[in-house]
């Protein structure tokens, strides 16, 4: 699978604490002349190759392309850290090696549900009672009735809005529409499968549980997964993740990962400072 723009700029370790016998961190770049960087996700030309054995194999030089860091991935894709007066001119390169870049991900709504929303309300009313109590008109409102066998279990609503409205709803917890006061969902609402309950993908697209797994409540599914991935991928066992959490839970790393990149991916244009 590969990785988004959001999810391969963000901080995977997060700020670690100084240490006495290194004066220089080794989570930060070396400093440019123009003090300036841009960060370029790389595809490989074909499944199971590397960007970096194409790059190794090419007569291009690290200090030539002003490379100053660089993140591999299980898919063979490469996160590089180049210098951003030399940027243009590598990325004229790249189709001579047969490798790409990924296009920047298309920025995505905010969205919430509001749930119990009363039988005789409609779509149109939904979003009038929403303009009313927060002034802002949501980009769209859609009904979804509950998965349930019980006889009139109700509906709930889906509404894509802007950033502002988003906040607004998070902090509001609830809202009145008509005579019944609904509460109100802002968590990331994660692709999970409902045949193999792994994060990402749908039952329509289930790879299944790869063999070399064996499912054990102690142990995280989805954390698993991530290493056999890391392995075959010939990746440092740094990279692994722990498993040793049910699966789905707050300690998830795989799960904060992928909250992570949902709110990345809805983050405002103004705040997107980590590519340039």
């Amino acid at each position: 699978m590969v990785p988004s723009y959001a999810s391969a700029t963000r901080n995977k370790r997060g700020p670690r604490k100084k240490n006495a016998d290194f004066r220089l961190s080794k989570e930060k770049p070396l400093p440019t002349k123009g003090g300036e960087s841009v960060k370029l996700l790389v595809l490989p030309a074909q499944e199971g190759t590397k960007v970096t054995r194409t790059l190794e194999s090419s007569n291009l030089q690290p200090r030539t392309i002003g490379l100053l860091n660089i993140v591999e991935f299980a898919s063979g894709a490469a996160l590089l850290t180049i210098q951003a007066d030399k940027a243009a001119e590598f990325g004229t390169r790249l189709p001579e090696l047969g490798l790409r870049l990924k296009p920047r991900d298309r920025r995505r709504m905010f969205s919430f549900r509001i749930h119990d929303i009363p039988e005789d309300l409609h779509v149109p009313d939904i979003a009038e009672h929403i303009e009313a109590a927060t002034q802002a008109k949501p980009a769209k409102v859609s009904t979804v009735t509950y998965n349930s066998q019980a006889e009139n279990s109700g509906k709930f609503a889906v509404v894509e809005c802007e950033h502002a409205l988003f906040n607004l709803m998070r902090r509001k917890r609830t809202l009145l529409l008509g005579y019944r006061r609904c509460r109100i969902d802002t968590s990331p609402l994660l692709m999970r499968c409902r045949t193999c309950s792994l994060f990402g993908h749908t039952k329509n697209t289930c790879p299944g549980i790869p063999e070399e797994i064996r499912p054990e409540p102690s142990q995280c599914l989805d954390c698993q997964v991530y290493n056999l991935r890391m392995k075959k991928a010939g990746l440092p066992r740094s990279r692994c993740r722990d498993t040793k959490h049910p699966a789905g839970s707050r300690d998830c790393p795989t799960k904060r990962c992928l909250v992570k990149k949902y709110v990345a991916e809805r983050r405002p244009a103004d705040d997107d400072d980590r590519l340039t």
